[in-house]
C-alpha cells in the first residue's frame, strides 16, 4: 500500500464524504506514505477541491511540501491550473508563498509560471503572494520560468503587477 492510509486512498479518489467520515472518527489526516505524501498532497494533485475542503475541516496541513513528493499542495494546484482547488487552498489559508521541497524550491508563482493559467497568477496576486519571489537553489523568479516556458500571458501577468522583467 506504500504507507497510504485511508485517508491517502479517499484523496487519491476524490473521495470528499470518505475524509469527513474518517476525521469524524478521529483519522489522522497528516500522514505521510512512504513516497512522503500527505492526503492533502493527493487532493490537491487531482484536483478535488471538495477533498480539500473536507480535509481543511478536518486540520488537516494545508501547506505541506514533503520531499520526493516535493511541492506543496498550493503549487500543485497552481500549475496544474486547479482554479477551484487554489481558491479552496486559499480559504483554509494556505501560505501562497511558500516553497517546496523539490530541487528548485519553487513557491506557487512559480509553479503557475509553469502552468501558464492566466487566471491562477491573477488568484496567486490579489492573494498577495510575492510575484518576484526567487528560488533558492537556482535564484529563478516566475519571469524565468514564464519566459522559458512561452507563457506570454503570465508575462503580461508580472509586467502588469510591476515585476522588474530584466532581472
Amino acid at each position: 500500500t506504500k504507507g497510504n492510509t485511508p485517508a491517502h486512498w479517499a484523496a487519491l479518489r476524490g473521495y470528499a464524504s470518505c475524509i469527513t467520515a474518517l476525521s469524524e472518527r478521529g483519522a489522522n489526516l497528516n500522514v505521510i506514505n512512504k513516497s512522503l505524501a500527505t492526503p492533502t498532497n493527493f487532493a490537491a494533485s487531482g484536483g478535488f477541491k471538495k477533498c480539500i475542503t473536507a480535509l481543511a475541516k478536518g486540520g488537516a496541513d494545508m501547506n505541506e511540501g514533503v520531499p520526493l513528493f516535493g511541492t506543496t499542495p498550493a503549487g500543485e494546484a497552481a500549475e496544474a491550473g486547479y482554479v477551484k482547488v487554489l481558491q479552496a487552498l486559499l480559504d483554509a489559508g494556505a501560505d501562497m508563498n511558500k516553497q517546496d521541497c523539490t530541487w528548485w524550491s519553487a513557491a506557487p508563482v512559480h509553479r503557475a509560471a509553469m502552468g501558464g493559467d492566466v487566471k491562477i497568477m491573477q488568484m496567486l496576486l490579489e492573494a498577495g503572494a510575492n510575484m518576484s519571489s526567487k528560488t533558492r537553489n537556482r535564484k529563478k523568479t516566475p519571469a524565468h520560468f514564464a519566459a522559458g516556458a512561452g507563457h506570454i500571458g503570465i508575462m503580461k501577468v508580472l509586467h502588469d503587477a510591476g515585476v522588474d522583467l530584466s532581472m
